[in-house]
């Protein structure tokens, strides 16, 4: 339920809109990139690159935000990077004062999580080249993976930043579970944002990363339900 947009350059954060909502997002994309663009007096012709998120999550949210991205870099003949969800919102989560463990897990649907656990720090990757500030390390200790909620909990043995719709709705049980091992961000921190998006496929861009458009596909990790149920 959680979508945006983020216009990012060298002077900063230009304008950003999340929203956390029910209403479908093939109905909210557009319009927050018109509203994003026009608050930040900038129009496509503007872009240098589009960064998107790859997933896990909503198969048809996924499909609908990679293709209004393809849609962009195609007419606009600009770079496209596609950003792993779990791993952007890992650095969102990742507050100076907080162990630098962070355990994402967004809710997967039928009793499942789409889960992951990195380390984010500091990296001198892009030490020679001071225009976006101090570009971030994600180095996966579990990468992405379907599994149970009881599942994640043999991962932490020590404390670990937790974020993700799954950590706010579970938040009761993992503390009962984990006790001080299980640590909340500030909450307004805890679900997915573009910003972080726009931040990765920005250090992707700076270093010559594209992905080829034709072949980007979304990080879907497992089938969907209509799959499973359809007869072989």
């Amino acid at each position: 339920m959680t979508g945006g947009v983020a216009l990012l350059d060298e002077n900063g954060l230009r304008a950003s809109a999340m929203v956390t909502s029910r209403t479908l997002y093939s109905q909210r994309l557009l319009p927050s990139i018109e509203w994003v663009l026009q608050r930040a007096g900038a129009t496509v012709a503007d872009l240098r690159g589009v960064a998107v998120s790859l997933g896990p999550g909503s198969f048809t949210g996924l499909r609908v935000g990679l293709s209004t991205a393809k849609g962009l870099a195609l007419a606009q003949q600009i770079p496209l990077v596609g950003i792993s969800t779990l791993e952007a919102l890992a650095v969102r989560a990742a507050v100076p004062w907080f162990p630098p463990r962070v355990c994402t897990v967004l809710d997967a649907r039928q009793g499942l999580l789409y889960a992951a656990l990195y380390s984010v720090s500091g990296s001198d990757d892009l030490r020679a080249d001071e225009t976006f500030g101090a570009a971030v390390s994600v180095q996966a200790i579990r990468p992405p993976q379907v599994c149970t909620r009881e599942s994640v909990i043999e991962w932490i043995d020590e404390p670990t930043v937790f974020a993700g719709d799954a950590a706010l709705r579970f938040r009761a049980e993992w503390k009962k579970e984990l006790g001080g091992n299980f640590l909340l961000p500030p909450v307004h921190r805890a679900l997915p944002s573009a910003e972080e998006i726009a931040f990765l496929g920005t250090q992707r861009l700076r270093r010559g990363e594209q992905d080829p458009l034709p072949s980007l596909e979304p990080f879907y990790l497992r089938r969907s339900y209509t799959e499973v149920r359809k007869p072989a």
